[in-house]
């Protein structure tokens, strides 16, 4: 699936030599899920102050302007995106966890704290392994205590009106499916090519025959024949024209 065009990917290649190929695919890869997102957050903004939930509208609102900061950061300047990207998993889990507690927890029946799924998996593609389990970190402490203080949010006296829970839960479960599913189409591709550049070299080396033997698990590969013919010929001049010539 095409989700980045040629062109964005020879612009970053161009602005980090030092990454290779896949590193920055995965960063690109993340930016329709991003863009997708910040349309979303700007959604639920408006529909909060439409439900005159201003608190929650704020905290929406924050969450939106912090991607939309890390995806300007990310595509201007793709070297500072690992710190963009930290920033935006801050506020978006602590954001996504004051709308949990302030809209009475679990009770309230907000699936806010599905957000904290998609946050750490966004990070880990575009920032690294190491700011993406630091974000998995926090976003582990914020579930483990929102089952600790589970009672406290509920008590609440905050109401969410039917009609924005149910839309917030679809949006926020699409939302799930969808980057879910472009993230495993994106690994899906990666160990295929691997996979393909793997066969190549093998084919390089080995006859086909021989390399699909290998690949099927067979470890010493010794065959018999009752007859054989075997021809030794000298070509005149052989070692002359070889040392003569271009290896290439």
């Amino acid at each position: 699936m095409q989700l980045v065009p040629d062109s964005w990917k020879a612009r970053a290649q161009r602005l980090q030599p030092d990454l290779d190929e896949i590193a920055i695919q995965a960063q690109l890869v993340t930016i329709f899920p991003t863009a997708v997102s910040i349309v979303i957050g700007i959604i639920l903004v408006t529909l909060c102050f439409v439900a005159g939930l201003p608190t929650i509208a704020f905290a929406f609102l924050a969450i939106t302007v912090a991607q939309a900061v890390s995806f300007g950061i990310g595509t201007a300047r793709p070297r500072l995106t690992p710190f963009a990207l930290l920033g935006f998993a801050l506020v978006g889990i602590g954001a996504n966890f004051y709308i949990h507690a302030e809209s009475g927890g679990f009770t309230s029946g907000l699936w806010a704290l599905a957000w904290l799924v998609i946050v750490p998996l966004a990070v880990y593609f575009t920032g690294g392994q190491r700011i993406g389990a630091f974000a998995l970190v926090v976003a582990m402490a914020a579930l483990i205590a929102a089952v600790l203080f589970e009672q406290r949010f509920a008590a609440s006296p905050l109401v969410i009106p039917t009609w924005l829970m149910l839309i917030h839960n679809l949006i926020t479960l699409s939302s799930v499916l969808l980057m879910g599913y472009i993230w495993a189409d994106f690994l899906i591709s990666q160990l295929s090519a691997a996979h393909e550049r793997a066969d190549s070299l093998l084919l390089n080396i080995l006859p086909r025959q021989i390399a699909s033997r290998l690949k099927a698990g067979q470890k010493t590969i010794a065959d018999r024949y009752d007859e054989v013919t075997v021809l030794f010929a000298d070509i005149v001049d052989f070692t002359t024209m070889s040392s003569a010539a271009d290896p290439v």
